[in-house]
């Protein structure tokens, strides 16, 4: 190796050294000589260059890393809280009303549908459970004929003359309405479905709808309560007109939703009662059918 090569300076930049967050240059101890400032072949550069450097390192790691990240907490928390806030104070009011230690908003128009929403949602269900208890008390009646019958085709077999006849006609009869019977349980089968669906499916939007109504309407009840308080105690016009606006934007919010909400529930009364009417007109046929195939297995036969 030349001496020449020794002695050309060799620079190390920050962008060489990833991990080094103090930069140094190395130089030849002539060089060092020339400047003054020889310890041992190398030197160091300025402590002020130094500090420059690292704080250079600094701020572009906080740019690029640091500060976006806690910038994408910073409002995620913000976030949650401001939710979960929402929820303490839904929550609050909700308590308070039950307590009757606040009052409540009552739209004379919306409340009785949702009334009764909930109200025929219970009697829909109970007629469902008592039509699904009909069909089980059907098959076992159905069950039982069958049985009848195979008991009186038996003795049809042992009897003699005219017994025997009745009780093979008996038998027959007691077929035939097994079989009109289970006709008419798949009928019933078919309605409980229908019939469970207009209160599950079809009324799954509108309760939805309720649902979210209900919360709306807690919330506006609460900026209420708060700006008719905060308005009461004289306070700052700034505070005031911040109760103010919350309370006018959460009014805005149900009224919205309140119109939606009616037109919701009537499209489900439209759609409910399409449905049932023809549920029932099947059901009805049905039972026709059922007695009318029943009355005429049991037509008295021409016995000697």
């Amino acid at each position: 190796m030349d001496a020449s090569d020794e002695n050309k300076a060799v620079d190390v930049s920050v962008d060489d050294l990833e991990m080094t967050l103090v930069p140094a240059t190395v130089v030849s101890s002539e060089e060092n000589y020339q400047e003054g400032n020889t310890t041992n072949g190398t030197t160091e550069v300025s402590e002020g260059e130094e500090k420059a450097s690292v704080i250079k390192s600094i701020s572009n790691w906080w740019q690029t890393k640091a500060k976006p990240s806690l910038s994408n907490d910073l409002q995620y928390v913000k976030g949650e809280l401001n939710d979960s806030g929402r929820k303490l104070r839904i929550f609050k009011q909700k308590i308070n009303e039950q307590f009757g230690s606040v009052n409540r908003t009552i739209d004379l128009e919306l409340q009785p549908l949702l009334d009764v929403l909930v109200k025929r949602k219970h009697e829909y269900m109970r007629m469902t459970e008592l039509s699904k208890r009909l069909m089980f008390q059907l098959k076992a009646v159905m069950k039982t004929q069958q049985e009848l019958a195979m008991a009186m085709a038996t003795l049809a077999g042992s009897e003699v003359d005219n017994l025997s006849e009745n009780f093979k006609y008996h038998s027959n009869a007691q077929e035939t309405m097994s079989t009109n019977l289970e006709e008419l349980v798949v009928a019933l089968e078919r309605f409980h479905m229908n019939a469970n669906a207009a209160v599950t499916t079809l009324a799954s939007q509108a309760f939805q709808y309720k649902s979210c109504y209900d919360t709306t309407r807690l919330e506006y009840d609460s900026h209420r309560t708060k700006y008719e308080k905060v308005k009461a105690s004289n306070s700052n016009s700034t505070v005031v007109s911040a109760a103010e606006e919350k309370f006018l934007d959460a009014y805005n919010r149900m009224q919205a939703l309140r119109t939606e909400i009616l037109s919701v529930l009537a499209d489900y009364d439209t759609k409910r009662a399409a449905s049932m009417n023809s549920e029932l007109q099947a059901l009805l046929l049905s039972f026709n059918s059922h007695f009318s195939k029943g009355i005429e297995a049991l037509q008295t036969p021409n016995l000697n």
